[in-house]
């Protein structure tokens, strides 16, 4: 054995391994949060909707559809769902949202006695790529 030789002591070197591992952990977050930033959105638009009740059996809905892409989308159709079960698609034409924009469209449906609008489905298209999304709409 040899005498007068020195290393680290135990803690120190413990210190340095968890002082490496710290940087190594944040340096990998960083990474990733990075590369995230870079994939796509994947909700096109959001919806959302208010019914006004006019005469009896007839129902006004004004649906609010937002644009979440820097691009233009297409508003091609809306399809409406009742507490019933039963569905109506209203005669709608495509309208367009330019890039992080809305479209505001009013509708009159029919509507049987005690029967309430269940959730409303709209159907955007990304001009820009041609990809299709249903998006449900909020509201009440």
């Amino acid at each position: 054995m040899r005498r007068g030789v020195k290393g680290i002591s135990e803690v120190i070197a413990v210190i340095v391994m968890i002082l490496i591992a710290v940087v190594a952990a944040f340096g990998i977050k960083s990474y990733i949060d990075y590369q995230s930033t870079k994939l796509p959105s994947t909700d096109m638009a959001v919806a959302r909707y208010s019914i006004t009740y006019g005469s009896p059996g007839i129902g006004v809905i004004t649906l609010v559809v937002s644009n979440l892409l820097p691009s233009s989308i297409s508003v091609n159709s809306a399809t409406i769902v009742f507490s019933n079960g039963s569905t109506y698609t209203p005669p709608l034409t495509p309208q367009v949202a330019s890039g992080k924009s809305d479209v505001q469209l009013v509708f009159t449906v029919p509507l049987q006695h005690g029967v309430t609008v269940s959730r409303i489905l709209v159907n955007v298209t990304d001009s820009a790529t041609g990809r299709s999304q249903v998006v449900f709409a909020t509201g009440g």
